[in-house]
């Protein structure tokens, strides 16, 4: 077999193995936190549930395979070759990971929730004889009904006199912040970095979802964002180390995300992109026409970069053996 089309089969394998390697390992954590959200102290717990596992593939799979660049242009950039194929095979696989795979995957979902299969939180309920502090009260519950109605003791630990009260039958909250129980949430809550990046990460998908569902135009103007992501292959032999390579695509790939996330959420971008989406509606008929320009000026930098970078390197046989990771 010639190297450029080994080279080009195992770029096609590292996609589809990747892709599935990671959906998989997301949606094991999603149901993992998703369970410990249900976890409720001194109550026994699943260890695995089937409807959250499916729910957590089907929310991590678009992410993935939007993600699914990196993973073919590392193996690119691992095992340099200088021919055409296994950059035709990328680009294959990229467009039909956007325009046939994501949109599947959103549609299958949405026949999920319309059919009620996706899974539904049960909060259930606190367990009694334990101590819970909330902010400046610490509340120890006596009884706690299926119904939420519980009766104990509650203590203001910051009164400069004694605030301990008893009460009865009072109605306790469904949850707070996604956690039936602040014990398992002081131990297992998300640290403030990770939440904003989680955040990001869901506005995003949202994002993705409304462009989705609300026609096949404004799916296509979003997938601009792909087209971004898909040119930063351009920039793997931007120089003859690998490392320097990698760096470069991780940071275009980032700043690209970074980029996009903050046209779907308010920022210091909201001005100017409302301004410039009053002026282009009346030539394009899609939601948010800025960010498709964007993206689109984004792209074609980077692929006329990357055609510049293979034109003078096309003939250096050195890069063949150049830096490693």
């Amino acid at each position: 077999m010639k190297p450029y089309i080994k080279n080009a089969l195992m770029v096609a394998l590292t996609f589809f193995a990747m892709s599935i390697i990671v959906t998989i390992a997301c949606a094991l954590l999603f149901m993992m936190y998703t369970i410990c959200t249900h976890l409720v102290s001194g109550q026994t717990v699943t260890a695995f549930d089937r409807v959250i596992f499916i729910e957590g593939l089907l929310s991590a799979g678009p992410l993935v395979l939007m993600m699914s660049s990196v993973f073919m242009i590392m193996y690119m950039i691992r095992h340099p070759l200088l021919h055409w194929l296994p950059l035709v095979i990328y680009a294959v696989l990229y467009i039909l990971a956007w325009s046939i795979f994501i949109p599947a995957i959103f549609t299958l979902e949405k026949h999920f929730e319309q059919q009620g299969i996706m899974s539904t939180v049960d909060y259930g309920h606190l367990s009694s004889d334990y101590f819970r502090q909330y902010e400046d009260l610490v509340i120890f519950y006596s009884r706690v009904e299926r119904d939420n109605l519980a009766s104990g003791v509650c203590i203001d630990v910051n009164a400069t006199y004694d605030t301990t009260y008893s009460f009865s039958n009072v109605r306790l909250p469904v949850s707070e912040g996604g956690f039936v129980d602040n014990l398992v949430k002081s131990s297992v809550g998300l640290s403030p970095v990770v939440a904003l990046v989680m955040g990001c990460i869901y506005n995003l998908m949202e994002t993705a979802r409304f462009f989705m569902l609300n026609g096949y135009a404004n799916w296509l103007a979003f997938a601009s964002f792909g087209l971004a992501l898909m040119s930063v292959v351009g920039l793997r032999r931007i120089s003859r180390w690998r490392i320097v390579n990698l760096t470069f695509v991780l940071f275009f790939t980032s700043l690209i995300v970074v980029l996009n996330v903050l046209s779907f959420v308010p920022s210091f971008l909201t001005g100017f992109e409302t301004f410039m989406n009053g002026l282009l509606k009346k030539v394009f008929n899609f939601a948010n026409p800025t960010l498709f320009i964007m993206n689109f000026l984004i792209a074609l930098a980077l692929f006329l970069t990357g055609l510049l970078i293979d034109i003078f390197n096309h003939s250096d046989d050195a890069y063949l053996s150049g830096g490693s990771l």
